[in-house]
């Protein structure tokens, strides 16, 4: 089920899926599925496993495709073609899958740096100006996890682990936020906390 905030529509939304088939295997997961989302929208997509929450995100990713037909289209930014690392520029992503991927020895900081360059954790290769950094540090402190910054990944409570994550989805300032079982394994407190921090950035006009 999806439920959707509206607003105003735009010329060229965010995203735009047209009458989509989409198969896994021999199971068909969506049958003429069609959504539109303009900036300034939420969309909650609800449902039980394996209802196509994860396949949608596959979708996104361009990891999963669907049947050609000539009413069908799905489009990221206005473009039916996109390279993958074009998007995560504009898309901060937190996933369940991502929170068990992550490196456990990166410490709380380079976790939220990560998120300038989509990757899991910060290599040697990848640079960082002041003003990142400082970036960086900003938004910890937004999310109250500045105590966090030299802590290392692997240490922290599922729930600190997330708004690490929170953290380095927001730090390059994306279009929208993609958030995947945001909730999964947090107990009742975290829940409601992480919940807030996120509803704030709703309330300020994020995606």
């Amino acid at each position: 089920m999806v439920e959707q905030a509206l607003c105003p529509a735009r010329s060229h939304p965010i995203l735009d899926i047209h009458h989509a088939t989409v198969y896994r295997g021999d199971t068909c997961v969506f049958t003429d599925f069609s959504l539109s989302l303009h900036e300034g929208e939420h969309v909650a997509i609800l449902g039980p496993n394996g209802a196509g929450k994860s396949t949608f995100l596959k979708l996104l990713a361009g990891e999963v495709h669907p049947v050609p037909h000539d009413e069908t289209h799905i489009r990221l930014f206005g473009e039916e073609q996109w390279n993958v690392w074009d998007v995560r520029k504009r898309l901060g992503m937190v996933s369940h899958d991502l929170q068990h991927r992550y490196m456990e020895n990166v410490t709380g900081l380079k976790a939220v740096m990560s998120g300038y360059h989509a990757s899991i954790g910060t290599y040697g290769h990848q640079d960082f100006t002041y003003a990142q950094i400082t970036r960086a540090h900003a938004v910890m402190e937004e999310l109250g996890i500045g105590f966090l910054t030299d802590r290392r990944y692997g240490e922290m409570s599922t729930g600190e682990q997330r708004r690490c994550l929170l953290g380095r989805a927001l730090v390059h300032e994306p279009t929208a936020l993609v958030l995947d079982e945001p909730t999964s394994g947090l107990d009742l407190t975290a829940t409601f906390h992480y919940l807030d921090l996120v509803r704030t950035h709703m309330q300020k006009g994020k995606t």
